[in-house]
């Protein structure tokens, strides 16, 4: 594993692929009845989150950098927030920065649905507090599901047929929380989603109108579903993710995702039943964790250097 000064973070790359192809995760993987190329992504562990967020919002400004008329899929949600905030931060002091944020657009990843049933955590309001107001952009300028609409099945509809003509160059994805149990001994199982994916949904899926799983409510309610009053929504899909961004960065930051992160993307072969094991059908992608979420990769990792070199086969030194 080699440590990278600039980053501050591990390049685990060579020991993940190893694991991967030890465990028969190569070649190709179906989905929906198709054969689809599994790549192996550049995996990057930092020693905290803030350089998770510097990494993140360096591929937002290289991004808006080297294109005339940037496109880039963000998301929601606690994890990304530092990152916009950073973005903001060095497009205040470089002019040349705020004149091409002018120029990007922005492709929400999912919005709940019926946003009237509390309007200010719609994701529409995230985006506005969070990319509109502080970056100075125009509403136009993020494209979002309506969800205010009274067709959700139209509206996605409408924001796919956007999507589809306009591939976007760099994707900031993020992973739904662990399985766990609450204190009363409720079971909420793992969210292993990217954008609202659902479980069962095939690679070749595009955006459509869906369920939210209660984990993701009792998250995004901060422990109390009830400050999450949406049971659906409208998400970008697969198809739209993995082959419409150029590249992506998919991650999470903190130990409440280092299952999914291991167990449920990188060691386990992309399936529908792990909608977000499935971003590694995608070419060019790179998976970021702080230390934290990182934890059972870098066991996975120990452990294979233990099999590889046991202790009792290594040469100890004599002392006299």
């Amino acid at each position: 594993m080699k440590y990278l000064e600039g980053l501050e973070a591990w390049d685990v790359t060579d020991e993940v692929r190893a694991i991967r192809q030890e465990m028969g995760i190569d070649g190709e993987a179906e989905s929906g009845g198709q054969n689809y190329t599994i790549y192996h992504p550049r995996v990057l562990v930092f020693e905290n989150g803030a350089g998770y967020d510097g990494y993140a919002a360096n591929g937002l400004k290289q991004t808006i950098r080297d294109n005339s008329s940037p496109k880039i899929t963000v998301s929601s949600g606690n994890t990304p927030i530092a990152i916009y905030g950073l973005l903001t931060n060095e497009a205040i002091a470089d002019e040349s920065l705020r004149k091409g944020l002018g120029r990007t657009t922005f492709y929400a990843l999912d919005e709940v649905w019926p946003a009237g049933n509390m309007p200010s955590v719609s994701y529409a309001t995230y985006y506005d507090e969070n990319l509109v107001r502080p970056m100075g952009l125009d509403a136009e300028q993020v494209v979002i599901f309506d969800g205010w609409t009274t067709n959700p099945e139209g509206e996605v509809k409408r924001v796919d047929d956007i999507l589809r003509d306009n591939p976007r160059h760099f994707g900031l994805i993020g992973i739904g929380p662990d399985e766990r149990v609450l204190a009363d001994g409720t079971a909420l199982p793992a969210s292993d989603h990217m954008a609202f994916v659902p479980k069962g949904t095939p690679l070749e899926a595009r955006s459509g109108a869906v369920d939210v799983d209660l984990t993701t409510r009792y998250v995004n309610g901060n422990g109390n579903p009830g400050n999450f009053p949406f049971d659906r929504s409208m998400t970008q899909g697969p198809a739209n993710i993995v082959f419409e961004n150029d590249r992506n960065f998919f991650g999470g930051k903190g130990d409440r995702k280092k299952i999914n992160l291991a167990e449920r993307v990188l060691f386990v072969k992309p399936n529908p039943n792990n909608p977000a094991s499935q971003i590694t059908f995608g070419k060019n992608v790179t998976v970021g964790m702080d230390i934290p979420a990182a934890e059972l990769v870098l066991a996975r990792i120990e452990d294979r250097s233990r099999q590889i070199f046991p202790v009792a086969q290594i040469a100890q030194p004599t002392y006299t």
